[in-house]
């Protein structure tokens, strides 16, 4: 199977991350750390828009069954509204679980079967490891899963509901969980380490085969991976740090990028569709 990569859009991050594929809106949402913004993108049309939020933000998904987007803020968790061409008027935090923690923010975070988030901090300076993971549950109740990570991604759930992925991306190790409504029901295991040539693991999904796609931070690709760890396949993209994949309805495949610490090549920081010719 041969694949096609092409830039979708326009725009390009300083940090792009968060990659979100809105079934309501038929639409990829994705931000941009560093710069405090969201973007939509829509593949199709090639429609656009962005909002500017007043501080960083790592993530955001649909919350279920309303018309609002739940969001990583740097703090904490936040409801916000996203109106085209207008810009965010509505921030409502509901939790802040590490306002303490001065140089700790908010990163990558996704929500599991049950409705839950699982949100990931990091240390912003990259200097200890004092992220933990939290679990935000559909009745708005924040307890924290684990810590001691230095940079946290993901996660990804396998489609039997079976394992949670998290990943400390400094630390090149992708642990395995497990899981239920109510958070953990195991103690971590480590699934996968990698090396240096390999680069960094980032921000993960599966997909509609039970592959778990890692984007590799400084690697220049995509990896896929059975529930082993054994490489099925591995896709060459144009920029140095992808950061994370995800599936749309279709089964498409959207990858976000960073450019942050590099030269910009006019691709990097972009977001890309992963098409099988």
């Amino acid at each position: 199977m041969s694949r096609e990569i092409r830039q979708i859009g326009t725009r390009t991050a300083t940090l792009g991350e968060g990659a979100y594929w809105s079934h309501t809106r038929q639409a990829l949402l994705w931000v941009d750390i560093k710069s405090r913004k969201i973007f939509q993108t829509h593949p199709e049309s090639r429609k656009e828009f962005v909002w500017d939020l007043p501080t960083e933000i790592g993530f955001i998904v649909e919350e279920p069954g309303a018309d609002y987007f739940l969001t990583g803020m740097r703090k904490g968790i936040a409801r916000i509204a996203l109106v085209p061409n207008e810009p965010v008027t509505t921030i409502e935090y509901l939790s802040r679980p590490e306002d303490e923690i001065v140089d700790n923010r908010f990163n990558d975070g996704q929500v599991d079967q049950f409705g839950n988030i699982w949100a990931g901090t990091m240390d912003d300076q990259e200097k200890q490891a004092s992220g933990n993971w939290w679990h935000f549950s559909a009745g708005a109740i924040m307890s924290k899963l684990l810590s001691g990570f230095e940079v946290t991604n993901g996660p990804a759930f396998s489609p039997t509901g079976e394992y949670a992925y998290l990943t400390d991306s400094a630390k090149r190790i992708v642990f395995r969980v497990g899981y239920d409504r109510h958070g953990l029901t195991s103690n971590p295991e480590l699934w996968k380490a990698f090396e240096e040539r390999h680069g960094y693991p980032d921000g993960m999904n599966f997909d509609s085969d039970g592959l778990l796609w890692i984007a590799f931070w400084d690697g220049s690709c995509l990896r896929a991976f059975d529930e082993n760890g054994e490489t099925v396949e591995e896709i060459e993209l144009p920029v140095k740090r992808p950061t994370k994949p995800v599936f749309s309805s279709n089964g498409s495949c959207y990858v976000t990028s960073a450019k942050i610490g590099i030269e910009d090549n006019g691709l990097n920081g972009g977001i890309f569709e992963i098409c099988s010719t």
